[in-house]
């Protein structure tokens, strides 16, 4: 026994870990402790107390969310498209995506931002930005969990501002469209 312990850790000895294996092994580390949690909740469980349903549902919710900011932390920043209007990004976010589908005659671009900062603020900044000059808000909607924005700038091009939050996540996603005809 003490034989095979000193060859593993032996061979281990001098390895270096790459950045993709400890991310891995944190990912099956976080699922584990998730997996673990979960059974105890389903141990307690009682299928004939509807409240202790609610409670197992709610609380696997929030622990799918301390996965969900665990994994947004780790997360790389990406680059808007080439082009992409600057004042439409959310500076206390991370740009999580990014995509130009446009031609030489019409620009389609999009971004997905996603911030930990209030749903609230979020709303609040996109409705005073798109406001001002140069855009014009031409549509919108708000509810509890989101809200919509449909604006025009000067070049008649449109900015459309999704942005939303589930109720028991750290995180508010902003998805971005940036489009129009620009062959005129």
């Amino acid at each position: 026994m003490v034989v095979l312990i000193s060859v593993v850790l032996f061979a281990g000895c001098g390895k270096t870990e790459s950045p993709d294996e400890t991310a891995s092994k944190e990912a099956v580390k976080n699922l584990t402790d998730l997996a673990a949690a979960q059974q105890k909740l389903g141990e307690s469980y009682d299928p004939n107390d509807p409240a202790a349903a609610a409670k197992v549902m709610e609380t696997y919710a929030k622990f799918g969310a301390q996965l969900e900011l665990a994994e947004f932390e780790k997360a790389e920043a990406v680059d808007a498209p080439s082009g992409f209007p600057s004042n439409l990004i959310y500076g206390k976010g991370k740009l999580t995506e990014s995509s130009d589908d446009g031609d030489e005659s019409y620009i389609n671009k999009s971004i997905t931002i996603r911030t930990t900062e209030d749903l609230k603020a979020a709303k609040e900044f996109y409705k005073n930005l798109l406001s001002k000059t140069p855009w014009k808000i031409t549509s919108q909607s708000s509810e509890g969990d989101g809200a919509s924005y449909r604006a025009k700038d000067a070049a008649n091009l449109e900015a459309s501002v999704d942005i939303s939050s589930d109720p028991y996540s750290k995180i508010v996603d902003i998805d971005i469209w940036y489009s129009g005809d620009v062959s005129k």
